[in-house]
């Protein structure tokens, strides 16, 4: 991977993209959720994202919407570490301010908590927030 793709994929990612913590449903959890680190890139050309899935390996999957006329959206996500992974290589090419402060609160929450998903550091990091 070249520092020509990283700031491509930090380009997408600041056009197209959402970085933050979002609470996931675990059952096995005594809360019955945890709050869990999540990148994702929203859009319509497939080529880009099967181009960022290829160097950065997530989830994609395809959204086909209600509306016949609107075209179907493919997105791409990764969470936990690999979104910690994907901030760290992508933020030097950022520029936005907004979606540095996006990535600046996944590096927030790594290191708060160093084991995710304990009850104690989580309440931290989410008064920490406010």
């Amino acid at each position: 991977m070249t520092k020509i793709d990283l700031a491509y994929i930090a380009g997408v990612f600041e056009g197209e993209g959402y970085a933050g913590t979002r609470k996931h449903r675990n059952p096995k959890h005594h809360l019955g959720y945890v709050w869990v680190p999540r990148i994702a890139i929203c859009m319509c050309d497939f080529e880009v994202i099967n181009f960022i899935n290829t160097l950065l390996p997530g989830c994609v999957y395809l959204k086909v919407p209600k509306n016949k006329k609107h075209s179907p959206i493919l997105n791409y996500y990764i969470t936990h570490r690999k979104a910690l992974k994907f901030a760290k290589l992508i933020f030097p090419y950022c520029k936005i301010k907004r979606k540095i402060r996006q990535l600046n609160e996944i590096f927030k929450f790594y290191s708060i908590n160093r084991y995710p998903g304990s009850t104690n550091q989580l309440r931290t990091y989410r008064r920490l927030q406010w």
